[in-house]
């Protein structure tokens, strides 16, 4: 059994009850009856032992990313003067759900403008009409319109092209099991910003390849931006340490991991 996520580390109402209650009942069941649960993460290794599976029977086996899915051709390290450029330029890509911490990073947009700070968002995706609507409304309130650009949903494999402009990708997760925006972000040779949840921090080495940060705190996202657009060759190394990390995930060493767990007689 592979498990990619869970329900139960996410917000009351993000799903149907019905869905709700039918995982409930059968994930705990389905990891304990496998011969072996694979854990994309640390973390999910720990919640599927939670549901009693013995630790010999949980294999960690991260997913890959294939980077010309996302439009990128040349992993080769971001240019020296670009990081040079002003002003500091941020991405975040995902759904605009509650979970992925937006209206954190909103908040934390306003500190960083207190204090002076230049910047811009590129907000890549899309949520419910609803939540949409709340962002946007937070957005006007906190004085941001000219800062965030709600860019929509984009074809994924246009993404390398939004990824290279910015500086550094921001990752406010509540919870996230292993966010492929992470390694799209490293593929490209940028630096993650994000919370210490979940994946995020087993792709994202805290001050080696990106800059991490308790979830929900905007004052302390607002402090790290305020450190990576200080010093911009530090965060140009972050980059370059980025892009190296990344090619340690691949999908052809996800396949051999898979296979190795197959072909093994004690299964």
């Amino acid at each position: 059994m592979v498990s990619h996520g869970d329900i139960f580390h996410r917000p009351p109402g993000s799903y149907d009850p019905a869905i709700s209650w039918l995982y409930r009942c059968t994930t705990p069941y389905a990891h304990r009856h496998a011969a072996i649960s694979v854990a994309l993460s640390p973390v999910m290794a720990e919640r599927i032992q939670a549901h009693g599976v013995r630790p010999e029977r949980i294999a960690l086996i991260p997913n890959g990313l294939d980077p010309a899915e996302i439009g990128l051709r040349d992993a080769s390290p971001t240019p020296a003067e670009h990081w040079l450029q002003r002003p500091l330029r941020l991405l975040f890509v995902g759904r605009l759900d509650p979970i992925k911490g937006v209206e954190v990073l909103l908040k934390a947009l306003a500190l960083s403008q207190q204090t002076g700070l230049k910047l811009q968002l590129d907000l890549v995706g899309e949520g419910s009409p609803h939540q949409q609507h709340r962002l946007e409304v937070l957005c006007q309130q906190l004085g941001l319109t000219q800062v965030v650009h709600w860019l929509g949903a984009q074809p994924r494999c246009s993404l390398a092209d939004h990824y290279r402009r910015c500086h550094l990708v921001l990752v406010p997760s509540l919870d996230d099991p292993l966010p492929t925006v992470v390694l799209e972000a490293m593929a490209c040779g940028h630096p993650v910003l994000g919370s210490a949840v979940g994946g995020i921090a087993f792709l994202v080495r805290d001050g080696a390849e990106g800059l991490l940060v308790p979830p929900g705190d905007p004052a302390a996202l607002a402090e790290a931006l305020g450190r990576l657009e200080r010093d911009r060759y530090a965060t140009a190394a972050l980059g370059e340490a980025a892009l190296e990390r990344s090619r340690h995930f691949t999908w052809s060493a996800n396949v051999s991991a898979l296979q190795a767990l197959m072909l093994d007689p004690a299964l």
